[in-house]
């Protein structure tokens, strides 16, 4: 299933975006900087700002 996630650079999103990668999940991240969060996060994922 893909999901969208909002706040996934926090500490419960992260966490959330791993545990949901780790059920086969493709995920769509919402960021307001995409390559900050790329670069923080280092999950597959579609970001988007």
């Amino acid at each position: 299933m893909k999901i969208v996630v909002t706040g996934a650079t926090g500490f419960l999103g992260k966490h959330l975006c791993l545990k949901l990668l780790h059920e086969g999940h493709q995920l769509v991240v919402l960021t307001r900087d995409s390559h900050k969060a790329q670069y923080s996060l280092g999950l597959p994922a579609e970001y988007f700002e």
